[in-house]
């Protein structure tokens, strides 16, 4: 049999090709132990053992080729004997979502960013910030319960469009009725290709995306560039770069594409028109405010941009546990935990925020306020575990590191590790600069 990256490569090279293409006999790929493979190194071993790796891939083949493989239903998945087999039907749902993604992936367009390979919130903000110039009014939109809410025979009628194969839809509709396919949150992007749901939900909507692109080109015209799209899972803006009049118009034919062509119920507080002038306008939890910068070219007139900012309700959420009458305290919860383990969740909390604000214009000053009252929790409730005092903590524990991105060095709390090769390191707080970057950071990935 061919390997799994040559028959995924053959179909993107078809898809991309002929986007009118209509794929068959993709469920006989199904039997292909390879892709079990490919999928399974991919995705950590789904939690098979090697013992019983053939004698489980051999029962997922033999149901499929008698065609009695039924998922199990989701309200059974509590009972941890049916464990085993759950982990089967996320087996086999990321072989069927690597088939319908090398279908599917060349014919998104640029402008969906949610789930998709190479392509991240951060992607769909550094879109936004460099296409956004000075738009009047901009369409907010939120589809709630995306995935609860999509038609499954409808969604089985879109992608029957391209996939002309019985048994692998009906398969698909199996796992669908079964209710195992599950979609994350927008935001969670570590487990963005985990699983079939999100795949479904881009295939649902890049309906809406292509009914909107075939909108701004009609009203696109003569090279004038009056609206812009952009969408990540669920949620999407279009700016409106014209009459206040013809924005509200373009949401309404929105809306009611929406709930007659996709049978998506919309939430009118969710799907907006603002003016981002005197309005608050967020987007994947990120203010959107608009300001003007000279012309580089000389003239008077100035140039409209953009700039990402951290909501301030969100650093104040974020130092809840952390701060108490403007001073930092102890975690309470976090007392018992190994020093270790302490040292490495306030490293983690702090660099998964900056990693996905680092974007923001503001990433330093807000961060930089957060990482205060953060670190000396951290001291404090290190303090507060070995009954001892702050100073005492970091004479104990502080160790000199040279400053990263600039010169000198500072004393930061830390504690020595042998990692799995046994080398000698230190394990110590979030130590990157707090600074606006154009780019997701490597140490974010």
């Amino acid at each position: 049999m061919q390997k799994a990256e040559v028959i995924l490569s053959l179909l993107s090279h078809k898809a991309r090709n002929d986007e009118h293409f209509v794929f068959r006999r993709l469920y006989r790929y199904l039997y292909n132990p390879d892709f079990y493979r490919y999928v399974g190194t991919k995705m950590g071993g789904m939690h098979f053992t090697v013992d019983g790796y053939l004698e489980t891939l051999h029962h997922i083949i033999q149901k499929l080729r008698n065609e009695t493989y039924h998922p199990i239903r989701s309200n059974v998945l509590r009972d941890k004997k049916h464990f085993p087999r759950y982990s089967q039907d996320q087996w086999l749902q990321a072989v069927v979502r690597e088939i319908l993604e090398s279908i599917y992936e060349p014919s998104f367009l640029d402008t969906s960013h949610g789930f998709r390979p190479n392509r991240s919130v951060h992607t769909a903000l550094y879109t936004l910030k460099k296409t956004w110039k000075g738009a009047q009014w901009v369409i907010q939109g939120t589809i709630p319960n995306v995935f609860e809410q999509m038609d499954h025979h409808l969604l089985i009628q879109i992608i029957a469009k391209r996939v002309d194969d019985g048994r692998f839809l009906e398969l698909i509709r199996r796992f669908l009725k079964a209710g195992c396919v599950h979609i994350p949150s927008p935001c969670s992007e570590r487990i963005q290709r985990s699983g079939l749901g999100p795949l479904l939900v881009n295939i649902y909507l890049n309906e809406l995306d292509q009914w909107i692109e075939r909108v701004v080109n009609r009203y696109n015209h003569s090279q004038e560039i009056r609206i812009q799209y952009i969408r990540y899972a669920h949620q999407w803006m279009i700016f409106v770069h014209d009459s206040k009049t013809m924005a509200q118009r373009l949401l309404d034919q929105v809306c009611i594409f929406l709930e007659t062509d996709l049978h998506l119920a919309y939430d009118k507080q969710q799907n907006t028109l603002k003016n981002p002038r005197k309005d608050n306008v967020q987007f994947l939890r990120h203010e959107i405010a608009m300001f003007t910068k000279p012309s580089q070219t000389g003239q008077n007139t100035p140039m409209p941009s953009v700039q990402l900012l951290v909501p301030s309700d969100v650093i104040r959420k974020k130092l809840k546990p952390f701060r108490k009458r403007g001073r930092p305290v102890h975690h309470h919860a976090r007392v018992h935990l190994p020093l270790q383990d302490l040292i490495q969740i306030y490293h983690d909390e702090i660099k998964q925020l900056y990693c996905y604000y680092c974007l923001a214009t503001d990433v330093n000053t807000k961060l930089r306020m957060f990482r205060f009252f953060h670190y000396h929790s951290l001291v404090k409730t290190i303090a507060h575990k070995e009954k001892s005092s702050a100073k005492k903590v970091m004479d104990k524990y502080g160790v000199t590191i040279q400053q990263k991105g600039g010169t000198g060095t500072r004393k930061l709390l830390g504690v020595p590790y042998r990692d799995r090769s046994g080398k000698r390191r230190m394990r110590t707080y979030f130590q990157e600069p707090l600074v606006m970057r154009n780019d997701p950071p490597n140490f974010c990935e």
